[in-house]
């Protein structure tokens, strides 16, 4: 169950609280068994830790993909407009998270899309 615990702590610190989670909730199930009153308050209290992390993290992300949306919308809407400048300028933004997240695939779109409004921009 110790184990479980210091593998939690290092899926933690790596930043994958759900993996972590779990490591802990096999622990604070182990130390419950065992009657382990105070192993098993730690392991609670680090489940709580990595929920809440979790949460966040979630958090994050959805504001994340929320300003995805508005910024693509906001590109397309300015390209139509023909404002091919303000467009890339959006999808800058975009391409910087995507990258950031090493999302090949959405990057590649995003980059076409700029390389489409840099044409029209030399138009």
């Amino acid at each position: 169950a110790k184990d479980l615990v210091a593998r939690g702590l290092k899926r933690g610190a790596e930043g994958l609280p759900q993996e972590a989670m779990t490591l802990f909730a096999q622990a604070l199930e182990i130390f419950q068994d065992l009657n382990d009153k105070a192993a098993a308050l730690d392991a609670e209290i680090k489940l709580q830790q990595a929920t809440h992390q979790h949460k966040m993290r979630q958090s994050i992300l959805e504001e994340e993909d929320k300003q995805l949306r508005l910024n693509l919308a906001a590109g397309q809407k300015a390209l139509k407009a023909g404002d091919p400048s303000t467009a890339a300028q959006r999808w800058r933004s975009v391409l910087a998270i995507y990258v950031e997240r090493g999302d090949v695939a959405a990057a590649a779109e995003v980059r076409k899309m700029m390389g489409e409004a840099e044409r029209q921009g030399a138009a």
